[in-house]
C-alpha cells in the first residue's frame, strides 16, 4: 500500500465538496494502515477502495467539525463489503471497490455529510477533463484536476486490463502517489471512478487507475437497499430498480 506525497500539484485547491468525502482511517491489527478517501453515499454509507481481503481491517471515519467536543465526527465502520475478491499478485489491477457501513448509517443522513451522485448514463469522451477529490499530507481535502483517457489508450498500455478499470492522467510533475486510494474521480458534479490503491505506480510510470461506478451501479444499489433498508430516500438514488420493478409486478 502506498504513502501520499507531500508535493504539490498544479493547481492543487481545497475541494469544492468538503461535505462530500471523508477521511477513512484503518488499522489490520495493531499496524496502522495509509489513510484513504471515502466518497459519502445515501445513507452515510462510504464507497471506497483497499488492494486486499478486508476481514482483519477495522476502520474509522473522520471529518472535521466544530460542533463535536473533539472537533471531529468520527464514526467506527461495522462492515465493508468488497465488490469483487478475486484478488491476485497485482492487486493494484483489480478493480477496487469496496462499500463500508459506519455504526448508525442506514437509519438517517447525517447533516454534516452529504452524498455524491452516481454517474449514470453519462458518457466519458476522450480527453474528459475531471477532478480527483483526495485528502492530502495534512489531512486537508483537495481537488486535482486530471484528464480522463479513452479505454482504447487504458488498454494499449495496460494489457489484458479488467475493463470496469478507467485510466487517468494526472498533470506533468503530479506524482502518482499524490491522490489516495478510495479518492473520488469527479466529472461535472457526478462520482465516475473510485482511485484503485496502486503501490507500483511510481515503477510502471503509467496512469493512475479508478474503478468505474457505473460499471458496479446494480452492486452498489443492492448493498444500499438490503442495509440502507431501502427507504425511500434511499430508493430515489438507485432508481434503476424503479423499471425492474414496474417489469416484474
Amino acid at each position: 500500500m502506498q504513502q501520499i506525497t507531500t508535493e504539490k500539484c498544479k493547481d492543487e485547491e481545497p475541494s469544492e465538496f468538503q461535505t462530500r468525502f471523508v477521511l477513512v482511517k484503518c488499522k489490520k491489527g495493531k499496524e496502522a494502515l495509509p489513510n484513504r478517501t471515502g466518497a459519502v453515499l445515501k445513507k452515510n454509507f462510504i464507497l471506497t477502495a483497499f488492494d486486499g481481503p478486508t476481514e482483519e481491517i477495522k476502520c474509522q471515519i473522520v471529518k472535521d467539525d466544530d460542533t463535536e467536543p473533539t472537533g471531529e465526527y468520527i464514526r467506527d465502520i461495522e462492515e465493508i463489503f468488497t465488490f469483487e475478491d478475486d484478488f491476485e499478485i497485482d492487486n493494484w489491477r483489480v478493480p477496487q471497490m469496496q462499500i463500508l457501513k459506519p455504526k448508525g448509517s442506514g437509519k438517517s443522513s447525517n447533516s454534516r455529510l452529504s452524498p455524491m451522485k452516481l454517474r449514470t448514463k453519462y458518457f466519458l469522451p476522450k480527453g474528459q477533463k475531471c477532478e480527483v477529490h483526495t485528502y492530502d499530507d495534512e489531512e486537508k481535502l483537495i481537488e486535482i484536476d486530471v484528464i480522463v483517457q479513452s479505454q482504447e489508450a487504458c488498454d494499449d498500455l495496460y494489457k489484458g486490463l479488467n475493463p470496469i478499470n478507467i485510466c487517468i492522467k494526472l498533470p506533468d510533475g503530479c506524482p502518482c502517489t499524490k491522490p489516495q486510494a478510495g479518492a473520488g474521480l469527479e466529472c461535472d458534479d457526478l462520482i465516475v471512478g473510485v482511485i484503485n490503491d496502486d503501490p507500483k505506480c511510481a515503477e510502471n510510470k503509467k496512469p493512475r487507475l479508478a474503478a468505474d461506478v457505473n460499471e458496479v451501479r446494480r452492486w452498489i444499489g443492492e448493498i444500499l437497499a438490503e442495509y440502507g433498508r431501502g427507504s425511500a430516500d434511499t430508493m430515489r438514488t438507485i432508481n434503476f430498480w424503479l423499471p425492474l420493478f414496474l417489469y416484474l409486478h
